[in-house]
């Protein structure tokens, strides 16, 4: 792995607490309730999920989600529960 690529995921796994909590108001909960509702089935694949907050909007809304990302740790608080799956 790249030096660059490395650093970046550190940054990230360092702050994805913090991030979650400045970004939650930045969160389009209208959008997401339109797109569930366009939504055929109720699986949900998340590429690009981050920290999960979507997956854990869509799980909330009676969806199975599944998200993937290129950082592979995520903050102790979305590890624990056990409701998320996580692709690597």
């Amino acid at each position: 792995m790249k030096h660059y690529a490395k650093n970046t995921m550190d940054s990230f796994d360092n702050n994805v607490d913090e991030y979650m909590k400045n970004t939650e108001i930045l969160q389009s909960v209208d959008w997401l309730k339109k797109f569930c509702q366009k939504v055929k089935g109720k699986r949900i694949l998340d590429l690009g999920c981050g920290p999960g907050r979507d997956c854990i909007f869509f799980m909330d809304n009676g969806f199975d989600a599944y998200g993937t990302s290129v950082f592979f740790i995520y903050s102790s608080t979305l590890l624990s529960n056990e409701s998320i799956v996580f692709l690597a």
